[in-house]
């Protein structure tokens, strides 16, 4: 459901998506006023001693002109790479859980640990919202409202969904949470530490020792997970430095101009 302009997910969503992403702005509020500074003294100040009319004139105003080209155009395509890769993103992941059995005690070894993928590239993950559409089934004298999913990650994790609101036996059984429910206005939102979140399978009684207490037949869990501070591409890291290494050759150069 797309939330109302009022709700927690809507202001944190607006907030973590400026038109500017952070990285992109700090690197333009450097280079820029460094680019310009640097474009006027060369127009200013660079290379008075040498007359116009003198054999190396025509050479000194061809190489001043190249590398203030030069020089904007590192700092233009440094900027652009940064921001390219630096605003958060946003992701319903969606997992397939039809055929997972609730077997035994939380920690049993028989129970299903299911590890899922969250996406490579990203250095943090905060998951944010759970969903969850399927039908359920238990299995002989178990009630519905005993089998359990637990979701690992970071206080205030693990979150912990109980399967069925049923407290009895019960017969595919549709579960639906009509939705992405919403963690941050319930203050349950959580860090995953690392790309992979574990998804813990169990049942709080035990009726059916080492066998199945409840059956997912089919459906789905779904993750809505704020990918955070993605890590640069190797070509913005190369533009930096090539940046760099311009900005190091021009000085050099001048120096023996000048010399």
């Amino acid at each position: 459901p797309i939330p109302s302009p009022n709700s927690p997910y809507f202001e944190r969503t607006r907030e973590i998506t400026p038109a500017l992403p952070f990285k992109a702005a700090h690197v333009f509020i450097l280079l820029f006023p460094l680019a310009v500074q640097f474009g006027g003294r060369m127009d200013q100040h660079d290379f008075r001693a040498i007359s116009i009319e003198s054999p190396w004139g025509p050479f000194c105003q061809k190489e001043r002109a190249s590398m203030k080209k030069w020089f904007f155009l590192v700092c233009a395509l440094a900027t652009l790479g940064f921001a390219t890769r630096a605003q958060a993103d946003i992701v319903d992941v969606v997992v397939d859980v039809s055929g997972i059995a609730f077997m035994d005690l939380e920690n049993d070894p028989d129970n299903v640990n299911l590890s899922v993928d969250l996406g490579a590239g990203f250095i943090n993950y905060r998951v944010i919202g759970i969903g969850w559409d399927y039908t359920f089934s238990t299995v002989g004298a178990s009630w519905g409202n005993e089998a359990v999913i637990r979701f690992d990650g970071n206080p205030p994790a693990p979150i912990f969904l109980t399967a069925s609101g049923t407290g009895g036996p019960v017969a595919n059984e549709n579960v639906s949470s009509g939705g992405v429910v919403d963690l941050i206005g319930l203050a349950l939102d959580f860090d995953v530490p690392g790309q992979f979140i574990n998804l813990h399978f169990f049942d709080n009684f035990e009726d059916n020792p080492n066998a199945a207490d409840a059956i997912i037949s089919t459906g789905t869990v779904t993750l809505r997970v704020d990918r955070l501070a993605a890590i640069p591409e190797p070509s913005s890291m190369a533009l930096l430095g090539l940046g760099t290494v311009a900005f190091g050759r021009y000085v050099q150069r001048r120096r023996k101009l000048r010399s």
